[in-house]
């Protein structure tokens, strides 16, 4: 399957519509109409014969977007980038677009996606706003969404209004095209010659997100820095913390492990941690009780809890 930038997407089904007939470019049809390429050099031909003046017309039409821009367009600028996992030169056309501000979301489709090609993009824009972000597919089940920072409030909770509008964006792709995404947010960046950082600390993110939180949809870059640290540590310091940690079979108990994940996620808090499972908060307690019987830390208590988050981590790393 061939799979399109949202701009180039726009532009066939600008042609389908001046023409009158669907295009083609998973496979041209042979003898029916010349072959044409878009901008990023797809093939794609038109389901009906063309008369030699039409043809001249679509040439003369694909030359003129070819133009636009000095010829590249974002997404496949971004694409080269992607490509080449580097620095990439910056041209004029791009550098100039308006950059200041616009916050990255980076998103895997994780179930199958039904509708057409260009659906996704489309909720992109209905959620964000169509002039408020710029969406750019990577691969069929990956796209990146900079967003404008006015979409979203300012303040002293300006991080989990990031979140927060990672989870309303799962909510929307769950409710109307019955799809299951992950999403990952990074901080606002400013300027193009801020991309290829932005996308390497994406991309080392992802793959802690998927080693680390597979059981989540949201995750934000700046949360995972523990997890990044304990992928640094050499095998030696590993063996040597894992000795010295009693009874790390007990981290091993599903229930256990659930427990603890959730709270961590909920920052210790006792309440919130026993309503997300669906427990009595005596229940909690008894099992965090059990956790400081057995290996003498109590996970109420932060230094105890840093060093038992540590543990964990590490246990998921070597399942992975």
């Amino acid at each position: 399957m061939v799979w399109l930038s949202p701009q180039e997407q726009k532009w066939l089904r600008e042609l389908e519509r001046a023409i009158g007939a669907g295009a083609r470019v998973k496979k041209p049809m042979e003898g029916t109409s010349p072959v044409f390429y878009l901008p990023s050099g797809t093939a794609f031909t038109f389901e009906i014969p063309l008369t030699p003046r039409e043809c001249a017309l679509v040439e003369l039409w694909l030359r003129d977007r070819r133009g636009q821009g000095e010829g590249i367009s974002l997404s496949d600028w971004f694409q080269s980038l992607v490509k080449d996992e580097g620095e990439v030169p910056v041209p004029p056309e791009i550098a100039k677009l308006s950059w200041n501000d616009r916050v990255p979301f980076y998103v895997q489709l994780t179930s199958p996606a039904g509708g057409t090609a260009d659906e996704p993009a489309q909720l992109f824009q209905a959620y964000f706003g169509e002039e408020m972000a710029w969406v750019i597919s990577i691969h069929e089940r990956e796209w990146l969404v900079l967003a404008s920072l006015s979409s979203f409030s300012e303040g002293t909770d300006f991080k989990r209004s990031l979140e927060k509008a990672a989870e309303e964006l799962c909510e929307v792709f769950a409710g109307e095209a019955g799809t299951w995404i992950r999403v990952l947010v990074h901080p606002p960046i400013h300027h193009a010659k801020e991309a290829a950082r932005m996308w390497s600390e994406l991309r080392r993110a992802a793959g802690l997100f998927r080693i680390f939180y597979p059981e989540r949809q949201v995750m934000a870059t700046w949360k995972l820095e523990l997890e990044k640290l304990i992928t640094q540590l050499d095998d030696e310091a590993v063996a040597s913390f894992k000795k010295n940690f009693p009874s790390v079979s007990l981290l091993k108990e599903p229930e256990l492990a659930k427990t603890l994940k959730a709270l961590f996620a909920f920052n210790l808090n006792i309440s919130e941690t026993a309503r997300h499972l669906y427990i009595h908060r005596n229940t909690l307690l008894y099992r965090l009780d059990r956790i400081k019987q057995e290996t003498g830390y109590d996970v109420r208590s932060f230094d105890d809890a840093v060093l038992v988050k540590i543990m964990l981590l590490l246990l998921q790393k070597d399942a992975e």
